[in-house]
């Protein structure tokens, strides 16, 4: 591998549509960090219509913001994201950048275009099913001629990547199966963690209702977004809980469904013990005191909340779904695997938690799990991945 001193002549644009609301922005400021505590030159370019999270302005980390929303797939087809494939190649040649790392499905084929016919390398990241056959789609957003063009497309870009990410050996597996990419071509990455989780988890949470000592609390941190997330699910599987043992539930994070869900919270009845406070920059403490931490996506790419909760300590309880927190869980093992979108299963299974005290391991043990991850030491990895693809270059 490369020696010190050459990665400090190693420039790194990462970009990203994650304005800092949601955890492609937490994965990704975690390794620009990491790569610049090892001396090497990291930047974030930022594809976003605006800077809506304030944990980008004040990261530190030297990023450039491009204003554009690559939120909608179809939009690809209408030419709007070609337009920008020109401005976005003169950023990186202009910075003299070594290696691209994108991430996100359609920000994934701009910079793919971007780089084409540059000496600069690339890395994408997948850490959705975007692709796949377990991710939906809505019926006004994409018919099935459309998706099929698109992800032919995407298929011809990915084979021009040097390398691919995926955040699980579940997503790594379905782009090898649905892409028909070569094994050698893509490699699993878990996304990354602070190594100080612990020491931020001891410090006692913000919010009024770790204070009075009362009605157990349920915890989920995730973008406010129902599609994927499902939140409402959960709203529905503690309005449950709720009729029978007397609970709270705080859900950390923000995004565009936080009006919908506060309305399913009124409709349901449980709105008074439903808290919103938005994106903090310590959820760990409150993983920590919490009495649960529920997961209830659709789908996911790892499941990094979980993770997190398990290095806190907290009991966890996730949907099965596709991909990741099956193989966090190990099956089961360090914390409850309910069906999808099951919110009978749900409910059953955090009244076994908050009201049973029936966790799937103890503490200790999650606490170990969590460990396993946070020594897996993400950042070293790709900055092995990137010194190896510069090598070949030489």
């Amino acid at each position: 591998m490369m020696g010190i001193n050459n990665r400090a002549r190693m420039k790194i644009l990462f970009i990203i549509h994650d304005n800092g609301l949601g955890g492609i922005w937490a994965v990704t400021e975690r390794l620009a960090k990491g790569f610049i505590t090892r001396g090497i030159d990291a930047t974030i370019l930022i594809l976003a219509p605006e800077l809506t999270g304030k944990r980008v302005i004040h990261s530190g980390i030297p990023f450039i913001h491009y204003q554009m929303d690559v939120t909608h797939f179809k939009d690809m087809l209408k030419g709007k994201f070609l337009k920008t494939v020109p401005k976005i190649r003169k950023i990186i040649k202009e910075g003299s950048y070594d290696i691209v790392i994108s991430s996100y499905f359609n920000v994934n084929f701009i910079a793919l275009l971007a780089v084409k016919n540059t000496r600069t390398k690339i890395i994408v990241c997948d850490h959705g099913l975007y692709h796949s056959r377990h991710f939906p789609i809505k019926k006004h957003w994409l018919n099935r001629k459309i998706k099929d063009i698109c992800y032919f497309l995407m298929s011809l870009s990915y084979r021009k990547a040097d390398k691919i990410v995926a955040a699980s050996e579940g997503i790594r597996k379905e782009l090898t199966s649905f892409f028909k990419l070569p094994d050698e071509k893509v490699l699993c990455i878990y996304n990354p963690l602070p190594s100080n989780i612990q020491e931020a988890a001891n410090i006692a949470p913000p919010h009024p209702w770790f204070e009075d000592g009362g009605k157990p609390i349920i915890l989920a941190a995730a973008r406010l977004e129902d599609y994927g997330k499902n939140l409402s699910l959960l709203l529905r599987a503690v309005a449950k809980v709720h009729q029978n043992f007397p609970c709270r539930l705080i859900i950390l994070g923000d995004g565009e469904d936080r009006q919908k869900l506060e309305k399913l919270a009124k409709d349901l009845g449980v709105a008074e013990d439903v808290s919103m406070p938005g994106i903090t920059e310590n959820p760990y403490a409150y993983m920590a005191h919490a009495d649960v931490l529920v997961l209830s996506s659709n789908f996911e790419g790892w499941g990094l909340a979980l993770i997190e909760a398990l290095a806190c300590g907290c009991p966890v309880i996730s949907t099965d779904c596709p991909c990741g927190p099956r193989e966090i869980l190990e099956n089961g093992k360090y914390g409850k695997l309910v069906p999808v979108n099951d919110v009978n299963a749900m409910a059953q299974a955090i009244t076994e938690v908050i009201v049973e005290g029936k966790v799937s391991c103890s503490r200790e043990e999650r606490i170990a799990r969590g460990q396993d991850f946070i020594e897996y030491d993400a950042v070293k990895q790709y900055a092995d991945l990137c010194d190896s693809t510069l090598q070949k270059q030489a």
